[in-house]
């Protein structure tokens, strides 16, 4: 497993990549790795760029070609702010290269000079719901090109053995009370978004993974960045994904759907789902930080998981209320 922040394992891989772009020497700098490396570049003449490195097996080529076609769609129709994708020497929004043996994903994007959101503050959160809308109301009416896919975020993906980020039920740190505690959200999550009231919800074209780590603030504007979990779902899992990643504040859902039904209108059912979506995505981040260790700093996951466990004991005392 590779280390937090430790550049060396990405060193050639990174180097591999940047060479289909014909940029010279370059020094680069690893900013992240969670489900892909991400780099910092730096051109000998001052230029930044960053580098994406898609972890092989995670998402096919053709899912890493469909993202980057709607995230290019929207910076070129103005939709939402995103950077801008910087094509290979061979116009290519996606460049592939070889890794070993490997073929890889690599995408090279501007860099946009900011902060991540106060996510607690909540003219940003009603921002944030407006952006959203505006990504879903694209998404209705964008014709896709050929060949486009993409996964969905839905029961099974989200919870279970087929789960994304990994099943809840390996965490480490589960105790029998805190088992317990899971296993009666996610049944209650089961029966409200697999029964009746889950086939009226509606679905469509989401980020899905608008956290405060997938956000960045620039003089004002809020740029959305990392569309790689990009596909079908409800709509308001974009809600619950800011919600638990960001401030882990479910009352801040009034003014994240202020936000989004200024551009947006919402069916009652999809209204309804807000509370049981906020328990699933938190189920999800449960196996995510035990399949993700290495993508913090020592001591944060420990307690990121006793702030969910509190907010799934509220969960199921009043369904977060909303």
């Amino acid at each position: 497993m590779t280390e937090f922040g430790d550049l060396e394992p990405w060193a050639q891989p990174a180097a591999e990549a940047l060479a289909g772009y014909g940029l010279g020497p370059v020094e680069i700098r690893l900013l992240s790795v969670r489900e892909n490396a991400v780099f910092l570049v730096t051109t000998a003449e001052g230029r930044q760029r960053v580098l994406r490195l898609c972890r092989p097996g995670y998402r096919t080529i053709e899912q890493v070609d469909s993202e980057m076609a709607w995230v290019n769609s929207l910076h070129e129709e103005d939709v939402v702010p995103v950077p801008a994708t910087i094509p290979d020497r061979d116009g290519k929004l996606v460049h592939l290269f070889l890794n070993g043996n490997i073929t890889q994903a690599a995408v090279l994007s501007e860099f946009i000079a900011g902060v991540p959101p106060e996510m607690g503050d909540t003219d940003r959160f009603r921002t944030l719901g407006r952006l959203s809308a505006l990504l879903h109301n694209h998404a209705e009416s964008w014709a896709r090109p050929a060949g486009w896919t993409r996964p969905a975020w839905n029961l099974d993906t989200a919870v279970g053995v087929h789960a994304a980020w990994g099943d809840w039920r390996q965490s480490t740190r589960l105790t029998r009370d805190t088992t317990a505690l899971f296993e009666a959200a996610e049944r209650d999550v089961r029966t409200r978004l697999a029964g009746a009231e889950g086939a009226a919800l509606t679905t469509v074209l989401v980020h899905g993974d608008l956290h405060a780590g997938n956000l960045l603030v620039s003089d004002e504007t809020v740029y959305l960045l990392d569309f790689d979990d990009c596909g079908s779902s409800w709509p308001l899992w974009e809600l619950a994904c800011s919600l638990v990643d960001g401030s882990s504040d479910p009352s801040l859902a009034s003014q994240w759907l202020s936000g989004y039904l200024s551009m947006r209108d919402l069916t009652p059912a999809d209204l309804g789902s807000a509370g049981p979506l906020i328990m699933l995505r938190i189920l999800l981040i449960v196996g995510w930080l035990e399949t993700h260790q290495h993508a913090t700093p020592d001591g944060q996951n420990e307690e990121a998981f006793d702030s969910l466990v509190a907010l799934t004991r509220r969960y199921l005392v009043d369904r977060f209320s909303l």
